[in-house]
């Protein structure tokens, strides 16, 4: 599943080389009003492999995240996520939370309102189930587009890590 995701967003970063905007535009700057400085928070629910169980949690998520232009030129933002789901039946419920820290690199098609991204997460993810507990690393990537409906509200959607698919509620300040 990383590898499909790993090759989307490999695809995603390709295949927007093909619009007709200058580079600077395109490639240095971002777009959905984000300025270098500008804070974003994000609260979400998500979709994943969780369905077919009697009890089921669905992802839920919270991010925040900090944009920082590195040398002066590529549009990145840096931030954490914190996401908690569970899922199991009348006997055993099994609880997972991850802790990730991640980076966007931004693109700016030109259209004022839109935020569009491809980013890395790595991070700790904890299971446990009555007397089971197990920690491990874990890493992926995504793809994200985000829509500001005024200068501080907008929805964002993701496909990727940590989950299949997450639609956010985002904050920008």
């Amino acid at each position: 599943m990383k590898k499909f995701f790993l090759v989307l967003t490999s695809l995603f970063v390709i295949g927007t080389s093909s619009f007709a905007l200058d580079a600077k535009t395109l490639w240095t700057s971002y777009g959905g009003g984000l300025k270098n400085g500008s804070s974003v928070i994000n609260a979400g629910i998500g979709l994943t492999s969780i369905f077919g169980y009697g009890i089921a949690i669905p992802p839920l998520s919270a991010s925040y995240e900090r944009c920082v232009l590195i040398a002066d030129m590529l549009p990145f933002s840096f931030g954490g996520n914190v996401s908690f789901f569970g899922f199991g039946d009348s006997d055993i419920f099994y609880s997972n939370i991850a802790v990730d820290a991640f980076a966007k690199y931004h693109v700016n098609f030109g259209v004022p309102n839109l935020d569009v991204y491809a980013g890395l997460a790595i991070g700790p993810r904890f299971y446990w189930a009555e007397d089971y507990f197990a920690t491990y690393f874990n890493w992926g990537t995504f793809i994200g587009a985000g829509w500001y409906f005024t200068d501080n509200f907008g929805l964002v959607a993701e496909a990727g890590y940590p989950y299949w698919f997450n639609v956010k509620a985002s904050f920008k300040f």
